[in-house]
């Protein structure tokens, strides 16, 4: 697959260090792909021979107060193309007008030679944009004809500077294209949504800051007027920083790891993971190790004020057959109970696991916790202690552990040195971490089970916790999860419990029979989930 990085730039940016600027940098990585080539893109100042009184007429009180670029003014400026001017190796001298009011008739000059020289794929960028060359070349470009980041919801047109994927389809039709506006992303925008080439929006071509702590692919450093060299060096000094060490933490069982909820996971948010270096995940099941008699009395204690429905999934699970189970790459063994009432000695296992392999960080969750992996890496966990959406009444001083909460190094520590009291083991992190001074930061983005708080692309809910007791969890409904996050649809609703649809019709519960709990768990647990 040929592919060119065609970059717009002038004579004035390839004698100023704007060129070079990018060839000390992102452009160094080109060698490691052999199909990939780039070029830079000047013109040579002759005339388009076109009308261009309409195109002036568009530019006339063109002001972008956001940007600080006063269009009208700008175009007004033409680069006087020297007399002789020598192109370098990585440069492509076109026959159009080398100033910033013609770039759009050097675009398509320049889709007209990448079609003439056989290219199957062409990114186009500026001079001013920076580019992670890994990303851009993994990021599934191939599946489209015309992609980038459509920067307004209102209207489907490309940022150019954040750069944008033409396939050969698309160069056929905009390098013949008529112009009809003088802005160059608007009018490839509305060439290929004349013939039907839609724009496949990616919000990670951006003005946003390209770092190793999200996952964008490119960002327009010279979005803002003023741009100068040296930002784009600032770029990429930030690519070195030493990132913090992620791991996902979740709270699986023998029973998850064979009837197929790991697996679910697996084939959904955690295929995702891969696109982060310094994030890692784990499912973490028990071995069947007695815990101590002081800690028995203490969970045991604890279980006498939980409600019908966890007191029935915690006393259920109590006793726990051989364990024989062989775990796979992605799962941990500990050497403690596997049932719903020690899931606060997993979780204190987890950690200490997390700590003895060098993670900063850790996100604690559950099987049937859906995660926006990207919102999550993007959400500044690294700036608290302890984060999560809160419980327990006004203070809210614990997270709930169905949609997930953060701790740090200090935050781990200072748990490991607690002992487990509470069957709820994300109220017994809570209220460990605050006798060490530790309080959680409230983060609404992690949503609970309120049918209005799921992840989707056009709003900044992180996790979804999909079957909290007594609600039965099933795997399509974290495939169906996954699906809705990369959508706009709007929030689910869900079937209510059959006792709640009762009251809110002033009809009693239903008392004679009882409603399966999650996983059938009033029967015995192990009993119906076999452990081999």
């Amino acid at each position: 697959m040929k592919v060119l990085i065609a970059i717009t730039s002038c004579v004035r940016d390839a004698q100023n260090g704007i060129e070079q600027a990018q060839r000390d940098t992102f452009l160094k990585d080109i060698s490691k792909y052999p199909d990939v080539i780039y070029k830079f893109f000047i013109g040579d100042g002759t005339p388009t021979g076109e009308n261009e009184v309409p195109l002036r007429a568009m530019v006339v009180g063109a002001h972008d107060n956001n940007r600080g670029i006063n269009y009208e003014e700008k175009c007004k400026t033409g680069e006087t193309q020297p007399a002789v001017y020598s192109p370098k190796y990585d440069e492509v001298v076109l026959p159009v007008p080398d100033d910033y009011f013609h770039l759009v008739f050097k675009v398509r000059k320049m889709h007209q030679w990448a079609l003439d020289h056989g290219f199957e794929y062409v990114y186009k960028c500026d001079v001013d944009t920076y580019v992670d060359l890994e990303r851009l070349m993994r990021s599934g470009f191939e599946q489209h004809d015309f992609t980038g980041w459509q920067s307004s919801p209102q209207h489907p047109v490309v940022a150019g500077g954040g750069g944008y994927w033409l396939s050969r389809r698309a160069l056929q039709v905009s390098a013949a294209a008529p112009i009809q506006v003088w802005a160059e992303d608007h009018w490839i925008s509305n060439s290929l949504c004349h013939v039907a080439i839609p724009l496949h929006n990616d919000t990670r071509y951006s003005d946003e800051v390209v770092t190793r702590r999200n996952n964008l692919i490119s960002t327009h450093v010279g979005f803002k007027a003023g741009y100068q060299p040296s930002m784009m060096y600032d770029v990429h000094h930030r690519q070195d920083e030493k990132l913090p060490r992620v791991l996902i933490t979740i709270s699986g069982w023998v029973t998850g790891a064979t009837n197929g909820d790991h697996q679910v996971i697996r084939d959904t948010w955690a295929k995702e993971v891969a696109k982060y270096p310094n994030l890692d995940y784990r499912f973490f099941i028990g071995d069947g190790t007695p815990v101590s008699t002081e800690d028995e009395k203490r969970i045991e204690s604890s279980v006498q004020h939980a409600t019908k429905g966890h007191k029935m999934k915690a006393l259920t699970t109590k006793t726990q057959a051989p364990f024989t189970y062989t775990p796979k790459d992605d799962e941990v063994i500990v050497h403690c109970p596997d049932g719903y009432l020690y899931l606060g000695f997993k979780s204190w296992h987890s950690h200490k696991w997390a700590i003895d392999h060098g993670y900063d960080f850790v996100f604690q969750c559950f099987p049937d916790t859906f995660i926006d992996v990207d919102k999550l890496m993007a959400s500044g966990f690294e700036n608290h202690d302890y984060c999560g959406i809160g419980l327990g009444g006004n203070e809210k001083n614990f997270a709930s552990g169905g949609s997930g909460y953060w701790t740090n190094h200090k935050a781990i520590i200072a748990l490991l040195t607690e002992p487990v009291d509470d069957w709820a083991e994300d109220r017994w992190v809570g209220r460990a971490l605050g006798r060490h001074g530790i309080h959680l930061t409230f983060d609404q983005r992690y949503g609970n089970t309120d049918q209005k708080r799921q992840p989707r692309r056009n709003n900044n809910f992180i996790t979804e916790h999909l079957a909290d007791t007594p609600k039965v969890y099933s795997q399509e409904m974290m495939r169906e999860a996954h699906r809705l996050s990369k959508t706009d649809e709007p929030p689910t609703v869900r079937p209510q419990n059959p006792s709640v649809r009762n009251r809110q019709a002033g009809q009693p519960p239903r008392t004679t029979t009882r409603r399966p709990l999650r996983n059938n768990l009033v029967q015995d647990w192990f009993d119906t989930h076999p452990r081999k």
